[in-house]
């Protein structure tokens, strides 16, 4: 029996995560995709998800899944200008998302629906892209003209992350976190549960770490005098019964976890 070698080859494809997904699921569509591309221009490569939309396929076929990884990191980077935009704020939606995640936690919403709120929360204020700076750093007295561009943010920011249909889940979050429980909020005006549930987690975990950290016009408050708060705004701004959960969290010593976690990832080399 004649012996003969045998060529193998291995085409791979790479995502990464946050900036393709944050899903197990969405992080296997768009490596698969990477891994399509990467056979369809050749095999025996690797080809990473963020090369898709610099390389359209050479058949002339309609292939609309390449635009979506990148547009994805796109998002990510609109983000990250947002808050390089205003010192005051900077790193402020990482801990929102730690705030968020562990309310929607300890509430027992699913893997899934943390998953979306996390991405909402570190997208919540992309639409503030829109927002002039002078705006943003101003540290007197919002004209009404300031305020109606302010109260903008939410819907711009909806919109933007509605093109990423990964991203689907986390529209409404993003659109009607800062609705009030008693109907007084932006943009649409919803009352109590019409507010969609994670739209109300994360108006909590935005306004504590708002009251917790310095501002232009106020130094942070206690986290006493946050919970004080908090509970004050509780049926008025905030869901009663989330105010209450989340306050629990906080008097097992969150807040505190999250600072030595941060000051811990700011000592590793190279930071």
């Amino acid at each position: 029996m004649e012996k003969r070698a045998i060529a193998v080859t291995c085409s791979i494809g790479l995502a990464s995560y946050p900036a393709d997904g944050m899903l197990s699921g969405e992080l296997v569509d768009v490596a698969d995709t990477a891994l399509y591309s990467a056979k369809r221009t050749g095999g025996n490569r690797i080809f990473l998800s963020s090369n898709i939309l610099s390389k359209p396929p050479d058949d002339g076929e309609n292939f609309a899944v390449t635009a979506k990884p990148g547009s994805l990191t796109e998002v990510y980077d609109i983000a990250s200008a947002v808050e390089t935009k205003d010192p005051y704020t900077y790193g402020h939606s990482k801990k929102v998302n730690v705030y968020a995640a562990a309310l929607a936690e300890r509430i027992g919403l699913s893997p899934d629906e943390v998953s979306a709120l996390s991405a909402a929360a570190l997208l919540h204020d992309i639409g503030k892209v829109g927002i002039s700076d002078k705006v943003l750093n101003k540290k007197g007295k919002l004209t009404k003209e300031d305020w109606e561009a302010i109260k903008a943010h939410p819907r711009l920011g909806a919109n933007i992350i509605s093109n990423i249909p990964r991203l689907a889940p986390s529209v409404n979050s993003i659109l009607y976190h800062h609705e009030r429980w008693d109907g007084t909020g932006y943009p649409e005006g919803l009352k109590g549960e019409e507010i969609p549930l994670e739209a109300r987690i994360l108006a909590i975990a935005d306004s504590f770490e708002a009251m917790t950290s310095a501002r232009p016009y106020r130094p942070a408050l206690s986290i006493q005098e946050v919970i004080t708060e908090l509970r004050q705004g509780a049926a008025l701004q905030f869901d009663p019964k989330l105010v209450e959960v989340f306050i629990d969290i906080v008097e097992a010593g969150l807040p505190r976890r999250v600072k030595i976690s941060q000051d811990a990832s700011s000592q590793q080399p190279g930071s």
